[in-house]
């Protein structure tokens, strides 16, 4: 109800031409528009909100209004540099990226963002997983390591491991810590504690989130 049963059609006749959906063809009626069925490909299930990818955030976030008018600046940011700061934070007068996200009024763009970092995450944990030897390493403190899909992925690679791992964040997941409840501790602090750590042995991932401009 409250649909327009004819645009509705072409609509979807013109997604399937993007292989988002699949037109299910009925030859039992000369008015295919009243009784056609649509499906989700296997592309476009992956752009669903309960797609373990979560690419549709990354998406969403990517070609949120932000970040195209931002990109507006590569011009100015090409001819004078970033001294008058990146194309963000000149819309959002030079304010951090993460305090204006903390707003309640960008609460939704705050969930896209964070949901799409989790999904860069999850797409490039596997290699460096299967790159580095963390077996070799006791303790390993994740700063800024957002909802704590890296650290789930080693923690599951390397079962032997016993020692705490520490995530410097407080976003990270509660499912994830709950499933390694015993070899993860969460605390918020400041991220020049990375130094004193160092200094002590242990090993440190430092996180840093590039923001297009």
């Amino acid at each position: 109800q409250g649909w327009n049963i004819e645009y509705l059609y072409r609509l979807l006749r013109t997604v399937a031409d993007a292989d988002i959906v699949h037109e299910i063809i009925s030859n039992e009626t000369i008015e295919p528009e009243k009784t056609n069925c649509f499906e989700l490909t296997e592309d476009g299930r992956f752009l669903t909100s309960v797609h373990p990818s979560k690419a549709r955030y990354l998406i969403c976030w990517e070609l949120s209004p932000l970040l195209k008018t931002a990109s507006h600046y590569l011009p100015d940011l090409i001819r004078e540099g970033s001294s008058k700061g990146t194309g963000i934070q000149r819309i959002i007068n030079n304010e951090s990226i993460f305090d204006f996200l903390k707003k309640e009024e960008n609460k939704k763009m705050a969930h896209n963002f964070n949901e799409a970092m989790t999904s860069l995450s999850s797409y490039n944990s596997q290699y460096i997983v299967n790159s580095v030897d963390f077996g070799r390493f006791n303790t390993i403190v994740d700063i800024g390591g957002g909802l704590g899909s890296l650290l789930s992925h080693i923690l599951e690679k390397y079962l032997n491991l016993s020692k705490e791992y520490i995530p410097l964040n407080n976003l990270f997941s509660q499912t994830i810590k709950t499933k390694h409840d015993n070899r993860i501790s969460t605390i918020t602090t400041d991220i020049n504690i990375s130094n004193e750590l160092n200094s002590n042995g242990v090993e440190t991932i430092l996180y840093r989130i590039y923001i297009k401009i």
